[in-house]
């Protein structure tokens, strides 16, 4: 586990289900907590209030001797906090172990990922992009990174985005979304890596002439990845080439873009003016 690290439990669901009378009635209380959300049609994740409480209640389940019902709540929190606080976060670490500690404490290493490299490699991980290669190729990458194999899981598209790119050129439409694909992976990591690849692909929409709106929207999302890295003069300068772009075009798919445009551009603007 992460030494520099402790949960603090800080939720008001964690801190009733540790004053309960019983660890068995607090494991319950979360427990119910978490159907009720489902109820509601609801994922965990979609719930942010809930993460904390089930950080608490893999731990628990851990301390208990219950590590195949740990696995699930873990599983969930780790997800959310490696989205919202990157990979290299203690509390994302601290969570990676105690998956990690579920699993052995069962004798077994992360799940499925020999079965799933056997299914994306029957399903042509190189080959054509699928709905099926594209969902195989997610779950070997979650797999990958559950079981701290963080190389493994970037390489996994970085191989395809190559292969993809040999065998019909760095601008065919599978590099588009392998590229796409893998800058989110990284971003979504926090790791400036993603940044040059949603430049590249920018040049190569350009280039090969894609719709205005998909062109303009992509923009936007380069623009607010210009602004968490703390580059406002660039997220300017490409949220203005958007709204550029789509100059006289009045659709439904337009109007949304242009929306989201704007907002980056005003909030890139207040930043410089606050420098």
């Amino acid at each position: 586990m992460a030494p520099d690290y402790r949960p603090s439990f800080d939720s008001p669901l964690t801190r009733a289900a540790q004053s309960a009378p019983s660890t068995a009635a607090g494991i319950r209380m979360v427990e119910h907590a978490v159907w009720e959300a489902r109820q509601e049609g609801l994922k965990p994740r979609d719930a942010p209030e809930l993460m904390d409480a089930l950080e608490w209640l893999g731990i628990t389940y851990l301390r208990e001797d219950q590590p195949a019902r740990a696995e699930s709540p873990l599983l969930d929190a780790l997800r959310f906090y490696r989205r919202l606080s990157g990979v290299d976060h203690p509390r994302v670490k601290y969570l990676t172990a105690n998956l990690i500690a579920a699993y052995q404490a069962q004798g077994r290493d992360v799940p499925g990922i020999s079965r799933l490299e056997r299914k994306l490699s029957t399903a042509g991980k190189d080959g054509p992009i699928t709905r099926r290669v594209n969902r195989l190729r997610y779950k070997l990458f979650n797999a990958y990174w559950t079981a701290g194999r963080t190389q493994d899981a970037f390489k996994l598209f970085r191989d395809a985005l190559r292969v993809s790119a040999r065998a019909q050129g760095p601008e065919c439409a599978d590099c588009l979304v392998l590229r796409h694909q893998l800058a989110w992976q990284y971003l979504d990591a926090e790791l400036p890596e993603g940044l040059p690849l949603l430049e590249r692909n920018i040049t190569a929409l350009e280039r090969t002439g894609c719709r205005v709106p998909t062109l303009a929207f992509r923009r936007s999302e380069l623009a607010m990845v210009y602004l968490w890295f703390g580059r406002p003069h660039d997220a300017v300068k490409t949220a203005r080439r958007g709204l550029d772009d789509l100059a006289g075009i009045e659709d439904k798919e337009a109007r949304r873009v242009r929306d989201e445009l704007l907002r980056i551009y005003a909030n890139a603007a207040d930043e410089l003016a606050q420098d």
